[in-house]
């Protein structure tokens, strides 16, 4: 999300949406659309159940507007709801698969280089040295990366997400970056 949109009132257009207006709840599916798919599809590696659950999302937040409480972060709580839905999703499938196994999803979100594209400076050798050592860190650091960098998510916003405490988020992110500098430098000065 740019710049633009952290100006952007989306406490103010959250209530136009439950009041009814279809402007409003129009507006939040344009402004998130792309960063939930994205988000969405990074979970689940399935570009199909990722629309699906959004589609789902949305037309549940349509239904239940009136009942729906005062949200402060827009992005957070769409990105939290979003993800409980694919996890959920995925646990209905895996159990269809494997009836005696209990689901316990880790997310596994693998890095692209598109994604890790930084300005012209990087060469293809950087990227693809900086994208395997995203993809060697733990999922769940994965991920808190992924919210912080790419999805520009706050602290809060990512604790929210995730289900943890902001001290866990910054645990979380400060473990992924040292993990991050060590791999990147063991591959810079060890690996020809």
């Amino acid at each position: 999300m740019s710049n633009l949109t952290k100006d952007f009132d989306f406490t103010t257009l959250w209530k136009r949406l439950k009041a009814g207006d279809r402007n409003a709840f129009n507006t939040t599916i344009r402004f998130f659309y792309k960063l939930l798919f994205s988000y969405g599809f990074k979970i689940s590696g399935n570009a199909q159940l990722t629309e699906d659950c959004i589609q789902d999302l949305f037309i549940y937040i349509w239904e239940n507007r009136e009942k729906l409480g005062d949200i402060k972060d827009v992005k957070a709580y769409l990105l939290k709801s979003l993800r409980r839905r694919i996890l959920e999703a995925l646990s209905r499938w895996d159990n269809r698969k494997q009836q005696f196994a209990t689901f316990q999803p880790e997310l596994d979100i693998v890095f692209s280089h598109e994604d890790l594209i930084i300005q012209d400076q990087f060469n293809k050798e950087k990227v693809q040295k900086l994208t395997s050592a995203l993809n060697n860190l733990p999922p769940r650091q994965r991920e808190a990366l992924y919210l912080k960098f790419y999805g520009e998510a706050s602290y809060q916003e990512i604790g929210e997400i995730m289900g943890i405490n902001n001290q866990s988020v910054g645990n979380l992110l400060q473990r992924a970056i040292k993990l991050l500098k060590d791999y990147i430098l063991l591959l810079i000065f060890l690996i020809p």
